[in-house]
C-alpha cells in the first residue's frame, strides 16, 4: 500500500501536488525533479505530517500567479521538517508566516523571484527564518545591512552560503552587535559588495571563508586575521583578493605564533 511510503523520488512537470499525495501520511523524505517549473505545495503538503526531507528542484508554498491567498489553520505546523531544498519566495506573499510553522527546520535553500537592484531598493527584504537552522543558502536575494543583522541573529545558524546575491548599495557594514555567534562557514558567490566592514566580534568560530567570483571587492577586511579559529580562506576567481588574504595570513601568524591559516587560491 502506498500509505506505507516513506521515501519517494519522482519526475514530474505538474503545477502542483496531486490530491493522492493527501493518503501518503508516513512518508518522510520527498525528492521531486521538475526542471522548468516551480511546484505549487499548498495545501496537500500539510497532510504530510512526518515529512522530514523536501527537495525539489523548485517549489513555492503558494502560487506566485494566483491573487487569491490560501487560508491555513492558525496550529498548522510541520514539527518534523528539518531540510528543504530550493524554496522559491516571492514579495507579493507572506513568507514569514510560513517559517513560523518550520520550527524545527534545520537546512533551507532559497531563490527569490525578485530580479535587479529596484527590489533591495525599494523594499528590503527582511525575512525572519526558523531560529533552528543551521545551514542557509540564499540565491539571487535582494538584501541590505540591515537584513544580514537579522540573519546574524539567527543563533544556531553554522553555515551560510549567499549566492549571487544583489547587497544595496554594494556595502555590508557590520556593526557591533552583528555577531554570527556560530557560523563556522562563510560563502560569498558573485556578490556585489564593493564594501566589507567587518567588526572585531562579527565572526568568533568561522573556521573556513571563501571567496568567489566577488569581482567589486577590493579587500578582505584584516579583523579577519583576529579570529583563531579561522583556517582557511578560499579564492576563486578572486585575484584582486590575494594581497589582503596573504596579510592577513601573516598577521594571524604573528599573533598565533604558528603558521595554521591556509591560503587556497
Amino acid at each position: 500500500m502506498l500509505n506505507h511510503l516513506r521515501f519517494l523520488f519522482i519526475g514530474t512537470q505538474v503545477e502542483s501536488l496531486p490530491l493522492s499525495f493527501s493518503n501518503l501520511w508516513n512518508l518522510e523524505s520527498l525528492s521531486v525533479n521538475n526542471e522548468g517549473s516551480t511546484l505549487v505545495l499548498l495545501p496537500r503538503i500539510w497532510d504530510l505530517v512526518k515529512l522530514r526531507l523536501l527537495a525539489m528542484s523548485a517549489c513555492s508554498f503558494f502560487d506566485m500567479d494566483a491573487d487569491e491567498s490560501i487560508l491555513i489553520a492558525e496550529d498548522t505546523k510541520f514539527e518534523k521538517l528539518r531540510l528543504l531544498v530550493k524554496l522559491m519566495l516571492s514579495y507579493s506573499k507572506d513568507t514569514e508566516d510560513i517559517f513560523k510553522r518550520l520550527p524545527n527546520l534545520q537546512v533551507l535553500h532559497s531563490n527569490t523571484n525578485a530580479s535587479g537592484c529596484s527590489a533591495a531598493i525599494n523594499r528590503p527584504w527582511y525575512l525572519h527564518f526558523p531560529l533552528s537552522l543551521k545551514k542557509l543558502l540564499l540565491h539571487a536575494f535582494p538584501l541590505t545591512s540591515d537584513s544580514l543583522s537579522t540573519i546574524a541573529r539567527l543563533p544556531n545558524l553554522e553555515e551560510l552560503t549567499l549566492y549571487r546575491t544583489i547587497i544595496h548599495g554594494e556595502e555590508w557594514n557590520m556593526g557591533e552587535e552583528d555577531t554570527f555567534e556560530n557560523l563556522k562557514f562563510l560563502e560569498l558567490h558573485e556578490v556585489t559588495l564593493a564594501k566589507w566592514e567587518v567588526g572585531e566580534e562579527s565572526f568568533p568560530v568561522l573556521e573556513k571563508l571563501k571567496l568567489q567570483g566577488c569581482c567589486k571587492l577590493e579587500e578582505i577586511p584584516p579583523s579577519f586575521g583576529d579570529i583563531y579559529a579561522l583556517k582557511i580562506i578560499k579564492l576563486v576567481e578572486s585575484p584582486q583578493l590575494e594581497d589582503s588574504a596573504m596579510k592577513i595570513k601573516e598577521y594571524a601568524e604573528d599573533m598565533r605564533g604558528v603558521d595554521e591559516l591556509q591560503i587556497i587560491i
